[in-house]
């Protein structure tokens, strides 16, 4: 493999004083960044490196010498006078193998380079840029790339375009075929790739493909985003960026978590970011964590949108992310619909597929192409179908009352399922109440049982989801058992009936006490949105991992072992979360303050229960863990 790396760069954005090393040698964290950069070319299995220079030449040979103690083979084409970075390769062309990618010089990557070459031979084009969104393209140049992903049209920053031209920046990162430099007129005039040579491509037989990646890749043009890079290496961020490295990801449906939900979206200027959205992506993006769309998009399939015209309006959706600080790193689409019977609808998207929510499609498209860490990521939606597509993809789901709200009712909504207000909830689950359970995860491991207690909405299910992640973002299996399987459905309540009696403590109990000695229980189901039997479900704890027990009478059960933990809320947030919670089963006016109020002999049981609880906590307003004051 044969790189090309533009070094000519003066730097004068990095010092205004004009006292600074050529660009290539600014010094990142001790080290030249050419000495960053080669290093990490030869890692990619290039072998010999083609070294365009211009200002400070001399410097810059120096410094690299041959090559050899970076694992390369180093050539020099120093420009008699700037050329720009297309002229620059214009004049090396002798010296060009057939296919080769050219980097930037001012930029710290870790791509994989295969890949990127991998993506240009399939598709066949002239050149492929490495393309990524960013949290500011209005101040970047931008791609526009068609649904096959080839570049339509390129927009440079001058031209001050809206969200409509999306997020896809050009990255300084290409793979190229020898024939498009053959056509850069060697007359000794500047030209550059963004402005003069990848314009003439776009849009024509000669053509420009775009790859899309998640990975790092940063330029250092200016002194705030060297600092940045620098920080980032220290922390070692570029290497855990790869696609290799299988990062936490935020998979959220689109219509109802991420955007207002319209039937059968089709214009892009009638996309509406619901509230918080860009905020809480932003919060991931800063993070390091991934973050994407999975959605099912049957407007294609029954011919009322192209695949076009929904790129148009997934370019308005990064566009609008964008302007507010925020990015996703992929958005996967299921364009298929089983049902046939629509005027205009296309045969060939009229299949039962893989890739269609229920089913986990969409979500192995996701990791394929960004590398997602399972364990310790979670699918966000509104419907119920999102929830068995991440529980089928081995990934946890989180329920949102946006949109659709999940009281669909098309598939199971099991108790475990944590159900948050919006995408922000989602998001500090994963960031703020995971974590916050570090203090406690030694003497969780030591005793592998959990019981998980304390009143009703007091954040129980949230908290033992968020155990799981923490939990199996270390490798450590989770099983987690919701003692609301056991309640009893509300037609079969008796008026007299007492809280152990209504939540069964006593079944419940003897398959908390089965399941600790490693045996299957068949556990009854219970939906808590109809509040209504549900399907029966086997659980097994094999021994391996930690079990979680979590439910309102939790601490009432006797396992040897168990770490019993106790959670708790303020009583004005309780009553708050109640209604809330109520008015999603549907109730309403006295029906819904009776289930609120209805709770005074089940308190007096969780308070003394409590009591005797190992650990108590509580949840604050950020959804962070916290000892119990």
């Amino acid at each position: 493999m044969q790189a090309i790396v533009l070094a000519g760069g003066r730097g004068q954005r990095l010092d205004p004083r004009g006292e600074a090393p050529p660009k290539p040698l600014t010094p990142l964290c001790g080290l030249p960044l050419l000495h960053h950069l080669l290093g990490w070319l030869a890692s990619e299995g290039v072998r010999e490196a083609i070294l365009c220079t211009g200002y400070g030449a001399e410097q810059v040979e120096r410094s690299v010498g041959d090559g050899r103690r970076f694992g390369l083979s180093i050539r020099f084409s120093a420009e008699p006078s700037p050329l720009g970075t297309a002229g620059a390769v214009g004049l090396a062309l002798p010296m060009l193998e057939e296919r080769f990618v050219v980097v930037y010089g001012d930029v710290l990557a870790s791509v994989d380079l295969a890949s990127l070459l991998r993506a240009h031979r399939s598709s066949g084009a002239w050149a492929t840029l490495a393309v990524h969104p960013n949290d500011h393209p209005v101040d970047s140049d931008r791609c526009i790339v068609d649904a096959q992903g080839f570049v339509t049209e390129l927009v440079l920053k001058e031209a001050r375009r809206g969200p409509e031209a999306g997020a896809l920046c050009n990255a300084g990162l290409f793979a190229c075929e020898r024939r498009l430099a053959e056509e850069i007129p060697a007359d000794g005039r500047p030209r550059d790739f963004a402005r003069d040579v990848f314009p003439s491509l776009a849009g024509t037989g000669r053509r420009l493909f775009a790859y899309r990646t998640a990975e790092y890749l940063r330029d250092m043009g200016t002194a705030e985003r060297l600092a940045k890079v620098e920080r980032d290496v220290r922390e070692g961020v570029p290497a855990s960026m790869r696609r290799s490295a299988h990062r936490p990801a935020l998979l959220a449906d689109r219509d109802g978590v991420l955007v207002e939900e319209l039937p059968h979206l089709r214009d892009p200027q009638k996309l509406r970011l619901l509230p918080g959205v860009a905020p809480a992506l932003s919060r991931l993006n800063r993070a390091g964590l991934l973050a994407a769309c999975v959605t099912n998009q049957p407007v294609v399939a029954r011919g009322e949108l192209s695949e076009q015209g929904l790129k148009e309006v997934h370019d308005v959706l990064e566009g609008l992310l964008g302007l507010e600080g925020a990015h996703l790193d992929g958005i996967f689409v299921c364009p298929h619909h089983p049902d046939r019977g629509f005027e205009g609808e296309r045969a060939e998207l009229k299949i039962h597929c893989a890739c269609r929510k229920p089913f986990p499609g969409l979500v192995d498209d996701a990791d394929r192409a960004l590398g997602v860490d399972r364990r310790a990521s979670v699918v966000v939606g509104d419907r119920t179908a999102d929830l068995e597509a991440a529980r089928a993809a081995g990934v946890l789901g989180v329920g949102v009352l946006t949109g659709a709200g999940c009281k669909d009712g098309r598939h199971r909504l099991p108790p475990e399922t944590p159900l948050v207000p919006d995408l922000a909830s989602a998001v500090a689950l994963m960031l703020d109440t995971a974590p916050s359970w570090d203090p406690w995860l030694d003497r969780i491991l030591a005793a592998r049982i959990v019981t998980l207690g304390g009143p009703s909405r007091a954040g129980k299910t949230l908290a033992a989801a968020a155990l799981r992640l923490r939990l199996q973002a270390r490798g450590m299996p989770v099983t987690h058992l919701s003692l609301d399987r056991f309640i009893v459905p509300a037609h079969e309540r008796r008026s007299d009936s007492t809280a152990s009696e209504r939540n069964r403590l006593a079944e419940a109990s003897e398959a908390a006490s089965s399941l600790a000695r490693g045996l299957p229980v068949l556990t009854p189901g219970y939906d808590p949105r109809t509040r209504d039997r549900a399907a029966s479900e086997v659980v097994h704890w094999p021994g391996r991992g930690v079990l979680v027990v979590e439910g309102v009478l939790a601490g009432a059960l006797e396992l040897p072992g168990a770490l019993s933990v106790s959670l708790a809320a303020q009583p004005e947030v309780l009553r708050a979360r109640r209604e809330a919670f109520y008015r999603w089963k549907g109730l309403e006016g006295g029906a819904l303050f009776a289930a609120v109020d209805g709770r005074s002999e089940e308190e007096d049981a969780v308070a003394e229960l409590s009591a005797r609880a190992a650990l108590r906590l509580r949840l604050d307003e950020k959804l962070r863990l916290e000892p119990e004051p």
